[in-house]
């Protein structure tokens, strides 16, 4: 008999009773989708499934498809992909970095996968592991005006990771060769995406392949008050948290997310500074020169003025991300 034991009060289950090397039943099936529409996430301890058996077990869920980066399928079948980090003969063996920022996989295809699924086969010995979060319930904490101001918005997904685009980078999106590149382009799905099955209203946009937000240029999209839960992370102890693992506001991936924002909005205010500095020399070379010798002690606080309000700014921006 299936059980289903939640992990948290936000997202999460563990099954029980089930060996997904065999084949499944109807009902089976059954109470695995509707934990996994329930919980957001399902884990399956203690199992062994051959490629075809791994295969086998997706098939229940929708034809797998074959990952972008075929360099790492499996030589058995190219549906499943490699993650590892080990390295053999000078050569690494899997995908090393397959997921170090927030992501939703497949986001950047016109038709998402409806899930993914993951046979960890040699896990570390370390506390750390893949942390989700709940954009269902994120969409719930909401107030009804910002649902309201959120509905028709529209977001252009592709891949990458769009708050680390330096292909040196320790939590850039897995590089793709020139062939591979070739093969995905933009693609335009809801800000708030309703679930296929269960009709619930969710965020589907975080911090991986979600680039912008069709009719609002960079500053306004960068991140709107009521677009906080875009990131998948809670930033203010007054609202409810809706991660799975209560330590992710000191985590390192939650570090690289903020410091990946505080760099856009620096980089920002630095275009925004240059084109305002522009606009002023040219209206104080419209002044007459009398007005400007009688007003320049008066100018001069107001550049300092600007100056130190804006470094300032800078200073809280690391905070408030």
């Amino acid at each position: 008999m299936l059980t289903a034991t939640p992990l948290s009060h936000v997202v999460g289950a563990c099954i029980d009773g089930l060996d997904a090397s065999k084949p499944l039943s109807a009902q089976q099936q059954l109470c695995l989708s509707d934990a996994l529409h329930q919980h957001g996430f399902i884990v399956l301890k203690k199992q062994s499934l051959s490629p075809s058996e791994l295969v086998r077990f997706a098939q229940y869920w929708g034809e797998p498809s074959p990952h972008v980066i075929d360099t790492f399928h499996h030589p058995q079948d190219p549906r499943v992909l490699i993650l590892s980090n080990v390295v053999k003969d000078g050569r690494p063996i899997g995908l090393a970095d397959a997921g170090t920022y927030f992501h939703t996989d497949y986001s950047y295809l016109a038709v998402p996968a409806r899930c993914t699924i993951l046979h960890a086969l040699d896990m570390p010995s370390g506390g750390n592991g893949t942390t989700f979060a709940n954009q269902a319930a994120a969409y719930d904490d909401l107030s009804a005006l910002r649902k309201k101001q959120i509905a028709a918005l529209v977001v252009r997904h592709h891949y990458g990771n769009r708050d680390d685009l330096n292909h040196q980078s320790r939590t850039v999106a897995s590089v793709l060769t020139a062939e591979q590149a070739g093969r995905v382009s933009w693609v335009h799905h809801p800000l708030v995406k309703k679930h296929p099955f269960t009709g619930r209203r969710a965020l589907y946009a975080v911090s991986g392949s979600s680039f912008g937000i069709e009719g609002m240029d960079d500053a306004e999209a960068l991140l709107p008050s009521y677009l906080r839960f875009v990131k998948g992370v809670v930033d203010s102890a007054d609202l409810p948290l809706n991660v799975s693992r209560e330590l992710l506001q000191e985590s390192r991936d939650v570090k690289a997310i903020r410091d990946g924002n505080t760099k856009r909005v620096l980089s920002m205010l630095e275009t925004l500074a240059i084109a305002l500095l522009g606009t002023l020399l040219a209206a104080i070379a419209a002044f007459p020169l009398g007005f400007l010798a009688a007003r320049n002690t008066t100018l001069n606080r107001l550049v300092q003025f600007m100056a130190r309000r804006s470094f300032d700014t800078l200073r809280g921006v690391d905070i408030l991300i």
